[in-house]
């Protein structure tokens, strides 16, 4: 941490990487149509979310990539937060109508252990920082613990034409 400024956390407790990989696979094979209905209200007039939901391949965007943003869950934040940050807002979802046999609740409930099982490891891994600074065991807490917009991020990078012509000349 001193010298490079990054880490990994290896066999990390309830983490399984090809569970997780399946999940987010799955959400990227969705139909468009389907994964449009979970789209911010600026790309779907229709939808009430407005910073979080799918984000679908734009051909103005240099990163090249669609992805699905969760935010954490109401009841796992402050009331604070809940009731006067304007950056929460409930996880967009396929709803019942469009997923009548809810065959695609298994990649959100996919989704939501990760996002609990990194954020409990962030929160772990800050203790250790802080008693590192010669800090509390607590002192990121209040930052971290309920009042933090963490969200869990599935992305899909789009091959780009000119690399795959490039592969395709090898």
């Amino acid at each position: 941490m001193e010298s490079v400024g990054f880490c990994l956390l290896t066999n990390v407790e309830g983490h399984d990487e090809q569970e997780l990989l399946k999940a987010v696979r799955a959400f990227h094979e969705l139909p468009q149509e389907v994964k449009m209905t979970m789209a911010p209200k600026h790309l779907c007039p229709g939808n009430k979310n407005i910073y979080h939901g799918y984000f679908p391949f734009l051909d103005s965007d240099p990163s090249h990539k669609e992805f699905y943003d969760m935010p954490r869950p109401l009841e796992d934040i402050s009331d604070w937060e809940r009731n006067g940050c304007p950056l929460y807002e409930f996880i967009p979802w396929v709803s019942n109508k469009d997923d009548p046999k809810g065959e695609h609740n298994w990649i959100l409930q996919a989704f939501q252990k990760y996002h609990k099982c990194m954020h409990d490891n962030a929160l772990r891994l800050l203790r250790c920082l802080s008693m590192g600074f010669g800090k509390s065991e607590e002192y990121f807490d209040p930052w971290f613990k309920q009042e933090c917009s963490s969200v869990f991020r599935a992305i899909h990078y789009k091959p780009r034409e000119d690399a795959l012509q490039e592969e395709q000349k090898v």
